[in-house]
């Protein structure tokens, strides 16, 4: 290892405000950097660490009342409510809106201006690609949202959400933010 401060999976979970196990799935998914010791154990660096939270902080990037505007594009209740709950256990201060419509999203997205919108591929009554290609338009907003899409199949669609997940394994990207 090179001279710097590294971390185990543990001390980065407890400064990230994760589990260990979480940090163990980022690195394995390729979306955290960490050098593994002899043994075979992880070591992130705190340099890289606090890169990667910095990147995560950005996608809730507050609006002018200091709380980030999230859209959920989800007609799923139980999808939103976990949601929700994630952003409440980790007092982020985000609101949520959800819209179950491409219409409602359009009027979501216009109105709020959101700093993120999430896209529930499997509970939303539209077409995730379509979406994705109308909020990435300059014409739509001056400035586009951040797009993570979750998807139970592969995307093959020209333009690209910023990060997708899969709903089998929802704390894991499939791919990462660049």
């Amino acid at each position: 290892m090179t001279p710097g401060r590294y971390l185990t999976t543990a001390e980065a979970a407890v400064r990230a405000g994760v589990t260990a196990k979480t940090i163990s799935r980022w690195v394995d998914a390729g979306v955290l950097y960490a050098v593994f010791t002899t043994g075979g154990h992880r070591r992130i660096e705190l340099s890289h660490l606090d890169a990667f939270l910095e990147t995560r902080r950005s996608l809730f990037a507050t609006s002018p009342d200091h709380h980030a505007v999230v859209v959920v594009a989800s007609g799923r209740g139980a999808f939103v409510q976990a949601l929700q709950s994630v952003v409440d256990r980790r007092r982020l201060g985000s609101r949520l809106h959800a819209a179950a419509y491409p219409f409602e999203l359009g009027v979501l997205v216009g109105r709020e201006r959101p700093s993120l919108v999430i896209i529930d591929e499997a509970g939303f009554g539209g077409s995730a690609s379509e979406v994705v290609s109308v909020l990435r338009s300059p014409s739509v907003l001056p400035r586009s949202p951040r797009i993570v899409l979750v998807t139970e199949t592969p995307w093959t669609f020209p333009d690209r959400p910023d990060a997708i997940f899969s709903a089998a394994d929802p704390y894991t990207p499939v791919r990462a933010l660049d």
